[in-house]
């Protein structure tokens, strides 16, 4: 990668407008205003699930607190998403999508639909066979997957976990559902199964894990089932119908396209799915955790950590894989790294602000998201911290995904999947070492720390795969971004203490601090963050903020 020395700053580029963008991208794998279009929807939709993903942790949150029950809700979900790490359900839209392009770029419909119908018959047929083992086997699978649970906690989890088992076919065959309509540049249904899957574990939760009832966790894991059927399974089979696709009980595992469909997943299960692995893997240590709650604090500070990661950068990711798959079936190399080079300086533009946000303002988040109920303020400030290291690899988690995507729209998945590999046995190593040191902290630090040194493999390896992506103007990007970003901390950091000190002048704790309060002081926060670091990036002219201002100046006229 070439790095700019000192004082020997490359000079900028000047980004095209959407319409100098759209002529030259309409001959290179899709129109620039389709795909900033896509991405707003998405951003939308992804920011809408996310919402109603954090509904569902305060009503866990309310209910169960920071405790036991929370803990056994939360492993509950170990064996299934053992399932889902073993036959990865991104591995599948990964792999999917640029074979089933290929046909559709030809025309030929025909063969894309025998495709489809091929794998889907396989996959659902592989994956109930898989299911129907682990319900057999669920207690001692169970046992090893918390292996730090007592025998009375173990048995507990598996009860639920039985309950959500059947919901990974429902995920698995509505990935190729989803896929299809990726392919077509359809990105609504697919935005819609999340949404639909987050609102059916609140209501079921609500309704059936009160203490009335008497379901407890029971309750929000039948949510999960059913919010899978109808949002992953039912909700996308009439996505495809819409687009006319038809689907027929092929079996045929001697077709070339399923076999290079399953040489292109094996390996790729082991990197899509890292930051999925990365989580399982700090559950698993937190079984050893002393008490009870370890295993909870992790996953509501992952899940706040996932706001900003989900509504900004997996959204994109999404979006601009399908232009990167058709850019790689025609062989514009040069397209292909355009798209990438701007894809990463623009996520890195988005989540680094987000990540000092967060980190700054951690407390003032868990408090106003989780504190109250069985939650209390002793809980905040636990969570808070591990939050806080959770946040430092917002970025590198952001960066990893598009370029993950990179390799696979090049039907690459060699290079990720030994990169992958060598990453995990590290952070597994780096969990061993900090939960000693830091405990629940030290878990999250693993992941960030994982997280970062992905994001670096993957850009040198990428880079060399396509022979340079411009790396010095990503890395002087990045300087400009962090820099407005550490401004930006400052009188974050100032808010945050002047409007703790105004409403609690006696014990200045924002854990002290009513919901509304807490309001208040958080989007004050982010106000003042976005106005500085806005006004930072207009300074240091950095040129997506530029690029930003001109496709919003551009709709206005058209408008």
């Amino acid at each position: 990668m070439d790095v700019p020395t000192s004082g020997d700053a490359p000079e900028p580029q000047v980004e095209p407008t959407i319409e100098e963008a759209a002529q030259r991208e309409t001959r290179t794998g899709g129109s620039t205003g389709a795909v900033a279009r896509a991405g707003v929807f998405m951003v939308f939709a992804a920011a809408t699930s996310r919402m109603l993903g954090m509904v569902r942790e305060m009503v866990l949150s309310h209910q169960f607190g920071q405790g036991r029950w929370a803990d056994i809700y939360n492993a509950a979900f170990m064996v299934p998403d053992l399932l889902f790490m073993m036959l990865s359900s991104g591995a599948l839209a990964s792999v999917f999508v640029p074979i089933f392009t290929s046909y559709l770029e030809k025309g030929d419909r025909e063969r894309a639909w025998y495709f489809f119908s091929n794998a889907t018959t396989l996959i659902g047929l592989g994956i109930s066979a898989l299911i129907v083992l682990m319900e057999i086997f669920v207690v001692p699978l169970t046992a090893v997957a918390n292996w730090g649970f007592p025998r009375d906690k173990v048995l507990e989890v598996a009860a639920l976990t039985r309950i959500v088992l059947p919901a990974q076919l429902c995920f698995f065959i509505g990935s190729i559902l989803i896929s299809v309509q990726y392919a077509h540049k359809k990105f609504t249904v697919p935005a819609m199964a999340s949404i639909v899957y987050n609102l059916t574990i609140t209501a079921f939760g609500l309704v059936l894990g009160n203490p009335i009832t008497g379901l407890g966790p029971a309750g929000f894991s039948w949510g999960a089932l059913t919010g899978a059927v109808l949002g992953n399974l039912v909700l996308q089979m009439w996505g495809v119908k819409r687009l006319g696709g038809h689907y027929r009980p092929i079996f045929n595992w001697r077709d070339p396209d399923v076999k290079k469909f399953v040489l292109l997943m094996v390996p790729i299960v082991f990197t899509i799915s890292l930051p999925q692995v990365d989580m399982e893997i700090n559950k698993f240590f937190s079984t050893f955790l002393p008490g009870d709650g370890g295993m909870a604090s992790l996953n509501y500070a992952n899940r706040l950590m996932q706001m900003p990661l989900g509504i900004l950068a997996q959204a994109s990711a999404i979006v601009v894989f399908p232009y990167f798959a058709t850019q790689a079936a025609r062989g514009d190399m040069d397209a292909l790294k355009r798209s990438i080079n701007r894809s990463i300086r623009a996520i890195v533009t988005m989540t680094v602000p987000a990540s000092v946000l967060m980190i700054v303002l951690a407390e003032p988040i868990v408090r106003v998201v989780y504190q109250r109920g069985r939650f209390v303020p002793a809980d905040t400030m636990i969570t808070a911290k591990v939050l806080i290291f959770y946040c430092i690899g917002i970025a590198a988690w952001s960066a990893q995904g598009l370029l993950a995507r990179g390799f696979y729209a090049l039907q690459d998945t060699a290079r990720p999947m030994i990169t992958g590999s060598v990453v995990t046995v590290v952070f597994i190593g780096l969990n061993a070492l900090l939960i000693r040191i830091m405990q629940a902290n030290g878990l999250a630090l693993s992941t960030s720390l994982a997280a970062i040194l992905l994001a670096v493999a993957l850009f040198f390896q990428l880079q060399k795969r396509v022979g340079g992506m411009n790396g010095s103007q990503i890395v002087f990007s990045f300087l400009k971004v962090g820099l407005a970003a550490g401004v930006m901390a400052g009188p974050v950091y100032g808010v945050r203490r002047l409007i703790t000190q105004f409403f609690d002048p006696v014990s200045q704790s924002t854990t002290a601090l009513s919901t509304m309060e807490g309001l208040i002081l958080v989007f004050a926060g982010a106000l003042v963050g976005g106005l500085v670091y806005a006004g930072m990036l207009t300074l240091l002219r950095v040129e997506e903020m530029g690029m930003v201002q001109r496709q919003v100046t551009a709709r206005l006229r058209r408008a």
